[in-house]
């Protein structure tokens, strides 16, 4: 499998494509790497949008017609997952060494976010979402430790 890559405008950071058209429009619109990205636009923010405004557009994208729908109809599990990455994302993610470095499973020097104690088990312990989301409770780990412990 080929790889295309670019810098990223900003930080340099190179980006990695695995198909030439997705590098050209990327190039095109001179987009930045996730990391800039997140800083720049606010990411997971949003502005000017009411709490059950932004539930119905979870709903919606769900494929749900209604948050209650959403709510009685969606996995529990799956529901715990999205919240604790709610919660991870809440932290200041770039105080960690080597963020900038974040990146996908098979890009060389890549890390991920890890959580300590895992999602799958906060979620059999019946531990809080918050606290698995918590920040001492988050690592940046390379791509491959990652997977190895998953």
């Amino acid at each position: 499998m080929k790889k295309y890559k670019k810098q990223c405008p900003k930080c340099n950071k190179d980006q990695v494509y695995t198909r030439a058209d997705a590098l050209t429009r990327a190039v095109k619109k001179n987009t930045l790497c996730n990391s800039c990205a997140v800083v720049k636009y606010e990411k997971g923010v949003l502005k000017g949008v009411t709490e059950e405004q932004r539930l119905q557009m979870r709903a919606t994208k769900a494929g749900f017609s209604n948050w209650e729908e959403y709510l009685d109809k969606y996995p529990k599990k799956e529901m715990y997952k999205r919240e604790v990455w709610k919660y991870t994302y809440r932290n200041d993610l770039t105080k960690f060494e080597n963020y900038d470095k974040r990146g996908r499973n098979g890009v060389d020097g890549a890390y991920q976010i890890d959580h300590i104690v895992s999602i799958n088990e906060g979620w059999k312990s019946n531990t809080p979402a918050k606290k698995i989301g918590n920040m001492t409770n988050l690592q940046m780990i390379t791509w491959e430790e990652n997977r190895r412990k998953w």
